[in-house]
């Protein structure tokens, strides 16, 4: 598997089954994400679990579903060109890599997959945590993935051969959310047991716990590495340092889950429900 490229901004999308209210967060790159206005409209078959993403690039949106199938749409043609199959259960999320080469789907099976973006081929199933899979996200340069599980597990895999290469222990119940650091050095993830936690990669071990309180629905690093943004059902987007751990920031808004993919400084980053 070819690296990514350095990093991204990304735009992701969140849609619900009928009758529930959608949710969307649009972050940087796409030509229109700062008019609001509707770039198109999708009306992809089979259930939503509630996950998808763009690709970095913005040309192609993916949807999970919770009959264990994901779909890939071009974004200007508003067409399906790939359906993904082979979970046997609902997809909880996915994730493009920064090159926008390769998918990787997390699901209630208790694994996830890796896929070519170009074929619609799998090209590895990741197996090792014995629960459902929360959450899954490439590294920068898309050498590593990590994964979170309803198990209390974080893992590391190789993204090459899809072989585990590390687990990471220290939450004590479910592993809602994880995401790298820009640099690729750090991971931090959340979860259930209102923890947020820091880790080093290359010594396998936590640099930070943060006691968020309440369940850690999201979190992310700065693009600059040095601050770490998390969302709950507070209604609040908390920002902490991410060296020392001192809470800098609080935000309220009318989010009722809130889930910001990536942190940055640009005005067309945004979240809206």
């Amino acid at each position: 598997m070819p690296p990514a490229v350095g990093n991204c901004s990304r735009s992701s999308l969140k849609a619900r089954s009928p009758g529930q209210r959608p949710f969307l967060a649009t972050e940087g790159s796409l030509p229109y994400a700062a008019s609001g206005r509707e770039l198109f409209a999708l009306k992809p078959q089979g259930p939503f679990t509630g996950p998808a993403a763009f690709s970095c690039d913005g040309r192609l949106v993916a949807f999970g579903s919770t009959n264990g199938t994901a779909s890939v749409y071009d974004a200007s043609s508003s067409q399906e060109i790939l359906r993904l199959n082979g979970h046997a259960g609902a997809i909880r999320w996915l994730a493009f890599s920064a090159d926008g080469h390769w998918i990787a789907t997390a699901s209630e099976d208790q694994t996830a997959m890796v896929w070519n973006a170009a074929t619609g081929l799998r090209a590895h199933v990741l197996k090792g945590h014995t629960g459902t899979v929360m959450h899954v996200a490439f590294s920068p340069d898309g050498r590593r993935i990590v994964t979170g599980g309803q198990d209390h597990e974080v893992k590391v895999w190789d993204a090459a051969s899809g072989l585990e290469l590390f687990p990471l222990h220290g939450h004590t119940d479910w592993v809602v959310t994880v995401a790298y650091s820009p640099d690729g050095q750090r991971i931090v993830t959340g979860g259930r047991d209102q923890r947020v936690i820091v880790w080093d990669v290359a010594e396998h071990r936590a640099l930070l716990t943060l006691e968020h309180g309440l369940t850690v629905d999201a979190a992310a690093f700065s693009l600059d590495g040095q601050r770490i943004v998390v969302g709950s059902e507070d209604e609040l987007v908390r920002v902490w340092d991410g060296v020392s751990g001192r809470e800098l920031l609080k935000l309220k808004g009318p989010y009722a889950g809130i889930t910001p993919t990536r942190y940055g400084p640009s005005p067309y980053r945004q979240m809206a429900s």
